[in-house]
């Protein structure tokens, strides 16, 4: 048995994990919160970036393989192995971090579009993708990028406030590479639309649990530890433009249709001459392709 293999084996025995998916400002906090209700699993925690940057480096690297890597390695699969080991390194140490829990919900935005990667690097993973009406994600993230640029902050999104096109283009990036998967690959994944679930939280739970086996609840009492850091980070002026007002409360339906408040009617429309495809998609994003365009 290859080092990978006894790797791969010794980190999925006994512990399951769920990556949630979606762009920001989409709802995926308040998914992965819920997830971590269930008594197995690690308390809610902080995002995990790392994976993703992982493996976008080794993306980076696999295109200019001819010029940089060439001379180091004897293909690009070789460079693909770098980032298989060590996002599964990164899964057998949270293990050991929490040997108390058999579940952990790992959440990222840059996971979105690596999905199908992470697919093959985490065979066994269940993923949950969020997905949140288009107008109202894209009017938060205006909001957040106003702040973000009227704070001085450093974030990259601070550089889209006020320009509607760019955030869409932004939000439409973590989605575009899961619009072109076909039905075979799209069928394992578990889709959450965000009004759905703050509309109708008891059905969506209930769906939720049934689909990834898990004993799901509205409320998640584990995650003090998480609502700790969160008051800390929000007395820190540097990161209070991203957090939302919601974060930690009840599941509440008050942000459905709030870009009315946001965006101008010509930003709707640009908004919605752009997200064309996307909102075709979303609505049925396991059914084939040819069937989508009826919708």
């Amino acid at each position: 048995m290859s080092d990978l293999d006894s790797l791969m084996r010794n980190s999925a025995e006994g512990f399951r994990i769920v990556l949630v998916c979606g762009a920001e400002r989409t709802g995926t906090t308040l998914l992965q919160r819920i997830l971590c209700s269930d008594p197995t699993a690690i308390p809610v925690v902080g995002e995990l970036p790392i994976i993703n940057t992982i493996i976008d480096v080794v993306s980076s690297a696999r295109e200019n393989y001819d010029f940089f890597y060439s001379d180091y390695f004897i293909n690009r699969e070789e460079l693909d192995s770098i980032a298989d080991l060590t996002v599964r390194s990164i899964v057998r140490s949270i293990r050991r971090k929490h040997p108390e829990s058999q579940l952990g919900v790992l959440k990222a935005p840059g996971f979105t579009p690596q999905l199908h990667t992470l697919r093959r690097i985490l065979p066994k993973a269940n993923f949950v993708v969020m997905t949140r009406s288009p107008m109202d994600a894209i009017a938060s993230m205006e909001q957040v990028a106003t702040r973000e640029k009227t704070a001085g902050s450093a974030p990259a999104i601070a550089a889209l406030a006020g320009n509607i096109k760019a955030l869409t283009r932004h939000f439409l990036s973590y989605y575009e590479p899961l619009m072109s998967l076909n039905a075979s690959d799209v069928s394992p994944i578990t889709f959450v639309k965000y009004e759905d679930l703050v509309r109708r939280p008891e059905v969506e739970i209930s769906r939720l649990s049934a689909n990834l086996h898990l004993t799901l609840s509205s409320t998640n009492d584990r995650s003090e530890v998480m609502r700790s850091v969160y008051l800390h980070e929000r007395s820190n002026a540097r990161h209070q433009a991203y957090w939302s007002d919601l974060y930690q409360l009840d599941i509440s339906a008050a942000r459905v249709n709030s870009y009315k408040d946001v965006l101008t009617p010509d930003q709707q429309k640009i908004v919605l001459d752009m997200t064309r495809d996307y909102r075709r998609w979303r609505r049925r994003p396991w059914k084939k392709k040819e069937n989508t365009d009826k919708m």
